[in-house]
């Protein structure tokens, strides 16, 4: 509620001109407000944010929201254009090489955006359903549906091709430097196996290879090429040709939290960081809840554990690299609600830890070229001092591997 001052006509104003600015942007308060300490800057929507947002080259920052809007904000917070769409956004914003900006609503729609935030085309998608798009470098976009396809949409908003899927609407694409489409596949119901494909255009499969178990974290590509993927137990690594390149079966008590948000990221040294939480077994007797125990979880490129951190709080999302090498990660108190933001340097250790609130945090931390660091929870997006750092560009070092979210293991 906005409350006016009562001493003047000219205060009476500007407090309607206030609030008739608020409220074209969609926001019941001042979105952009200083914090303290290395917090810069928050800014509020009507929905929660749940994913990452994207840096276009110009920094203008894209996040999506809950309230079905795209916004597109100032590197220093202020709102420069907000798109709507007729329903919640289910997708993190990706940006394609030619600047467009794509997202997925549960209108059951994926949408193209200009920079400049007006429409550029939009296309049925089918049901609403987990899958983030990823795009090439030709500006192709890909995505799983739940009718049980993976679907090329040129830059004009033309289906290019599709190939049939067994499930795999859970699953987001992932796209090596050579073009292939990676995604994984569930099937032998009720046995629930999965497989991973690699996928050419035009839709056809290039290889397979069949994992024992469920498995419903999508690809990530590490820096030698191997396809990372985690199900159930274990950690594996696919290698280009379709054959295991090495697996690594995390111990019973470190089960992996197969959720959407703990993607594995990737340095360019090639080590390969996962997010472990334990499976939910209910309350020990005078016990701590074992989802608030997590691991962190560093691997070299042939396998071997490179460290582990053991941690009183759960990782549910994914960890972003900075250039001088150090891991941010936000960790929970329990389950998505009341965070702290870490920053972990060489072998594990913690440099720093900053309170971020009791509220629900769902998002993965990017870093920025600035210096910045940005993540969202509920109702907000903040705007973090990175302490000199900033973004690393190498590997896959965050959540869907660069600033533009384009789900690509080359450079945008």
């Amino acid at each position: 509620m906005i409350h006016f001052l009562k001493c003047s006509v000219t205060n009476t104003l500007i407090g309607l001109v206030g609030c008739a600015l608020l409220l074209s942007q969609g926001c019941t308060r001042n979105p952009v407000r200083p914090l303290d300490d290395i917090a810069l800057w928050e800014y509020r929507t009507n929905g929660w944010i749940i994913y990452c947002p994207a840096i276009g080259d110009d920094g203008t920052i894209y996040v999506s929201s809950r309230d079905a809007y795209l916004y597109a904000l100032d590197p220093n917070g202020p709102l420069k254009w907000r798109f709507l769409t007729q329903q919640s956004i289910q997708s993190p914003p990706v940006i394609a090489p030619d600047g467009s900006i794509h997202v997925i609503s549960e209108d059951e729609y994926l949408y193209s955006i200009w920079p400049d935030g007006t429409l550029r085309w939009k296309v049925p998608t089918g049901r609403v359903f987990e899958s983030l798009p990823a795009v090439d470098a030709d500006g192709t976009v890909y995505y799983c549906s739940t009718e049980g396809y993976l679907r090329a949409i040129g830059q004009n908003g033309n289906q290019i091709w599709q190939l049939t899927l067994e499930s795999g609407w859970d699953c987001s694409p992932a796209i090596d430097s050579t073009g292939l489409i990676y995604v994984t596949d569930h099937t032998g119901s009720p046995e629930r196996h999965s497989r991973l494909l690699a996928v050419e255009s035009p839709g056809s499969v290039l290889w397979e290879f069949h994992f024992p178990q469920y498995c419903d974290t999508s690809p990530v590509i590490a820096s030698d090429g191997r396809i990372i993927v985690t199900g159930d137990t274990t950690v594996y690594a696919v290698n280009s040709d379709g054959t295991l390149g090495w697996k690594f079966g995390v111990p019973r008590s470190d089960i992996l939290w197969m959720d959407l948000f703990a993607d594995p990221v990737v340095g360019p040294d090639g080590t390969i960081f996962v997010p472990v939480c334990p499976e939910w077994m209910g309350r020990p007797t005078g016990g701590i809840p074992p989802y608030k125990k997590s691991r962190l979880y560093a691997f070299h490129p042939d396998g071997s554990v490179k460290w582990v951190k053991r941690l009183e709080g759960t990782i549910l999302t994914s960890p972003a690299l900075g250039k001088s090498g150090s891991l941010y990660a936000i960790v929970t108190d329990g389950g998505f609600y009341g965070a702290r933001l870490y920053s972990f340097g060489s072998g594990g250790s913690i440099r720093w830890r900053y309170k971020m609130g009791e509220a629900s945090w769902f998002g993965s931390p990017i870093l920025t070229e600035d210096g910045r660091i940005l993540v969202g929870k509920e109702f907000s997006l903040f705007a973090l001092s990175a302490d000199g750092d900033r973004a690393e560009t190498d590997g896959w070092p965050n959540f869907r591997s660069n600033l533009r979210n384009s789900g690509t293991s080359f450079p945008p």
